[in-house]
């Protein structure tokens, strides 16, 4: 298949998302390139050579058929060998990135292009950080949802790419705060780090309808998609990086969950627990993430500065116990 035609089968067919093509000829680069402008994932397969390392480095992924051939060569014996299966391979399919410094890199790669970059490429430096990363660990059925859910970045579409950018122009001289309160020096550092939590009606109504959801869905990315379709319909002011946001934080306190619905089909599900408690449990993973900040930015922790920023009716004696605060 020439260039040209792997270049229209994309348009053609935009139900496609991933091309693999056994190749090592840098004539597919642009054809290569311009698949992952689109969002696609893109295999290449060919020997090594120095063309396959020029065209590698446009691809998702490069699989060298010369070092599949070695694996699959048998040696030369009368009895073969034992196969032996390292039992703990499937450690190393678990994602080295939690979803906040993913978020973290991110916006990290964003303040220091200084201007909009393709999301295809923010993902292959995270993918170079972290060879497993996959947005689908944290619940999102694609890249493009992730990007969206972290705060403070943007997404413009230019033809069929998507960029994104800091929300806050980086040459914009903004108004110095001499003596911010300790309180919003704890909620401006949480919503660095994505851990500042929405205000506690629009919570409150994404929870209850959550976890009211009967229908079928075996992914959290559907299930989420979901949520959010109820929830627009109630509040057209409740977007989907509003869901996002909710439902990472659902994830960060064990409330999804895969159930057998009926004919033994597992259902991914949001746990139900008293909104009185659901709030109380938000707030104590915010104060662990608090307390996790501290040991980076010499943060003094005060009970009654964190109670200003709580969402439930904690105590401050309850804060002071979980910050260790006399």
């Amino acid at each position: 298949m020439s260039a040209y035609s792997v270049s229209k089968k994309s348009v053609t067919t935009p139900n496609i998302n991933y091309f693999v093509l056994v190749t090592g000829d840098s004539d597919f680069t642009p054809v290569f390139r311009r698949l992952r402008e689109m969002d696609k994932e893109v295999i290449g397969v060919g020997q090594h050579s120095t063309l396959s390392e020029c065209v590698k480095t446009s691809c998702s992924r490069f699989i060298y058929t010369d070092e599949v051939i070695d694996t699959l060569t048998v040696p030369d014996t009368s009895v073969a060998k034992p196969v032996v299966v390292n039992s703990k391979v499937t450690d190393s399919t678990k994602p080295s990135l939690t979803q906040s410094q993913a978020n973290s890199m991110v916006t990290a790669q964003l303040k220091s292009a200084g201007e909009p970059i393709n999301i295809c490429q923010i993902k292959n430096t995270l993918k170079q950080k972290a060879r497993e990363f996959d947005e689908g660990h944290y619940g999102f059925k694609n890249f493009t949802d992730f990007v969206e859910s972290i705060d403070g970045v943007k997404l413009t579409k230019k033809g069929t790419i998507n960029f994104a950018h800091l929300a806050k122009n980086p040459n914009t001289t903004e108004p110095k705060i001499t003596n911010p309160s300790l309180a919003d020096t704890y909620k401006n550092l949480l919503k660095k780090h994505n851990a500042f939590p929405d205000k506690a009606d629009i919570l409150k109504t994404i929870y209850k309808h959550a976890v009211a959801v009967k229908d079928v869905y075996s992914d959290p990315a559907t299930l989420r998609e979901a949520i959010f379709v109820i929830c627009h319909k109630v509040d057209s002011s409740i977007t989907k990086t509003t869901i996002n946001k909710a439902f990472s934080l659902f994830i960060r306190m064990d409330l999804v969950h895969t159930e057998k619905a009926k004919g033994g089909i597992d259902a991914v599900r949001v746990r139900k627990i008293a909104l009185k408690d659901f709030l109380l449990k938000s707030d104590k993973l915010m104060i662990a993430k608090l307390l996790e900040l501290k040991k980076a930015n010499a943060l003094e922790l005060k009970s009654k500065e964190i109670k200003k920023i709580t969402l439930s009716t904690i105590s401050k004696d309850t804060i002071k116990k979980q910050i260790g605060e006399k």
